[in-house]
């Protein structure tokens, strides 16, 4: 099924459905890391002391804030490095009271416990710095409810507090400023830039090799040798003649010599068929093997309807194609001509003249 979309389909089809799917992986990647946030020690009880607070419904809504309540709504940004003991995280708030709506954005700052801790291990986030800036007041100083120096400097993603971005779009994404400003980044940068550019390449060659494979598919369809028994044991005795002498064992691929069945050629799909040239008292021949080579037979024509093996080749699939790919527009006397050229090209593994089959 691939195959045949990328064969098919054009680039900006392609383009277009590789977007989609990314954007559905996106989205649910997205959504996934929200949930994590969300259930995080760290979000709840951030989360628990904000509502409980009055400086927060005060900074929110004015006043002592007597009366308010406040809610974490909207998406969590920051990060949670369990491995480097920080974390960091953006909450929206909306605080109401009456026809009074107030909304800001409070930052956590936490640091595992095992950060400070001497003997054994604690798993506990310790929060070290909670503070509300209210919405549209960015030249405010925000509400600091608690601080403590920290133990561990925060790495370079962490989220910045000034941003041209809005919230809402930031809390999905890692601070782009950390991919131009520090060496981690650039790396980062340069390592998913190379990754892309790979795929690209690796998907852009095997399109153009399922197209190639596509055009040489009627050439091998109009020289296929229809099986028979005579046919099947030359190519065995060629076959047993072509067998690596250091290990390792050929096959014929099953169907493809005498039904004409598919043949897998990686990185593409390409018809298996047996294919000849036949001239009076001699034919030329090649078969798919199970791995990605044919075999190459010639064989004279001995008389009483028998045949004797005179050349036995093994050469790559790609060869092959190469070859039928040069007279895929040509008239059927020329590409049996071109098929026998190429049999006679291969290094013959004959030690001996062949036997009779």
């Amino acid at each position: 099924m691939l195959l045949n979309v990328a064969q098919k389909a054009s680039w900006s089809q392609i383009v277009g459905g590789m977007s989609i799917g990314l954007t559905g992986l996106t989205a649910v990647g997205l959504h996934l890391r929200q949930r994590e946030l969300r259930g995080h020690p760290v979000c709840a009880s951030a989360s628990q002391q904000l509502k409980a607070s009055d400086a927060v419904r005060g900074a929110l809504c004015g006043g002592d804030g007597g009366g308010a309540s406040v809610l974490v709504n909207g998406p969590i940004g920051g990060y949670i490095d369990p491995s480097g003991g920080t974390a960091v995280l953006t909450l929206p708030l909306t605080a109401r009271r009456g026809d009074t709506t107030g909304r800001g954005l409070a930052r956590v700052e936490a640091e595992g416990a095992w950060l400070s801790r001497k003997e054994g291990f604690d798993d506990r986030w310790l929060l070290r710095h909670l503070e509300v800036t209210r919405e549209g007041a960015a030249d405010e100083a925000p509400t600091v409810l608690y601080s403590l120096p920290p133990t561990a400097p925060l790495p370079p993603w962490a989220p910045s507090r000034e941003s041209a971005v809005p919230h809402d779009l930031r809390a999905y994404f890692p601070d782009f400023s950390f991919f131009m400003q520090t060496d981690e980044g650039r790396k980062v940068a340069v390592a998913l830039a190379a990754v892309v550019a790979m795929n690209a390449a690796a998907f852009a060659v095997l399109r153009g090799r399922v197209g190639r494979v596509a055009t040489i598919r009627p050439v091998e369809s109009a020289l296929k040798i229809e099986p028979t028994p005579k046919i099947a044991a030359l190519l065995n005795r060629a076959l047993t003649a072509a067998q690596p002498a250091g290990g390792g064992e050929l096959a014929l691929l099953d169907g493809s010599c005498f039904g004409g069945g598919v043949r897998a050629a990686a990185p593409a799909a390409r018809r298996g068929a047996v294919v000849a040239e036949s001239k009076a008292e001699v034919v030329a021949l090649y078969a798919p093997l199970t791995t990605p080579k044919d075999l190459l037979v010639r064989a004279q024509h001995a008389g009483g309807g028998e045949w004797t093996l005179t050349h036995v080749g093994l050469q790559d699939a790609h060869a092959t194609e190469d070859a039928l790919d040069g007279v895929k527009d040509a008239d059927p006397t020329t590409v049996r001509e071109a098929v026998s050229a190429m049999v006679s090209r291969a290094p013959n593994l004959l030690r001996q003249g062949g036997p009779k089959v």
